[in-house]
């Protein structure tokens, strides 16, 4: 049977999950943003290809997991 550190564990991987799944979820309609919305960074041609509408860079979007 879980315990209760089991079910907060469950909790937080749930959690954690939908985070990423909105921080990730492709924009397809918004244009990719060359810098960075929250730093000013340049966000590589590559990554804008990858996820269409992304407005974060790697950093930051790494930064708002934790």
């Amino acid at each position: 049977m879980a315990d209760e550190a089991d079910r907060a564990q469950s909790v937080t991987e749930h959690f954690t999950e939908l985070a990423i799944a909105k921080i990730l979820k492709p924009r397809p309609h918004a244009e990719s943003a060359e810098r960075c919305i929250n730093c000013s960074g340049a966000i590589p041609e590559k990554r804008r290809k990858i996820l269409p509408g992304i407005q974060t860079c790697v950093c930051c979007a790494s930064a708002a997991l934790h």
